[in-house]
């Protein structure tokens, strides 16, 4: 092996495939997944959040939604299953805030530009989360889920 380089086999570690692996886990787990991804029920609480209705109203499985400025939202959930209004009702009032003010509170105190920050699509999530909160009295039960319109 005169006049040879030396040469040395280099041997792959077998902790190397692990740690590898478990790095793509980790940083598989800490990206999150797109909002058209997550279930109904949770979009329509992250936009609730982002709206920050919890703010004024009180809204069952929407964390830190104890507001008592406007009126608990557990009476548009009753008011739906009455059949007294639609989704389509619900999404209408979020958009035109004034059109229809409960007795007791105040006009012009909600914001009027949801209809310009929400699509269609999330105004429809909200809509429908809110047509079917769990409401017994004020009190939350669950978190709704959300099927068909």
């Amino acid at each position: 092996m005169a006049g040879a380089s030396p040469v040395r086999k280099i041997q792959r570690a077998p902790w190397l495939a692990w740690v590898v692996g478990g790095l793509v886990v980790v940083l598989a787990a800490c990206t999150s997944a797109p909002s058209t991804e997550l279930p109904p029920s949770v979009r329509a609480v992250r936009l609730l959040e982002e709206g920050h209705c919890g703010a004024c109203h009180q809204i069952p499985g929407v964390p830190g939604a104890t507001g008592d400025i406007g009126p608990d939202l557990c009476e548009v959930a009753a008011r739906y299953a009455r059949g007294e209004i639609t989704v389509t009702d619900i999404m209408a009032d979020i958009i035109q805030p004034n059109r229809r003010v409960h007795e007791g509170y105040l006009d012009d105190i909600m914001p009027n530009d949801y209809g310009e920050r929400f699509s269609t699509e999330e105004l429809r999530l909200m809509a429908e989360y809110l047509a079917r909160l769990p409401c017994v009295g004020a009190t939350p039960t669950a978190t709704p889920s959300l099927g068909g319109g």
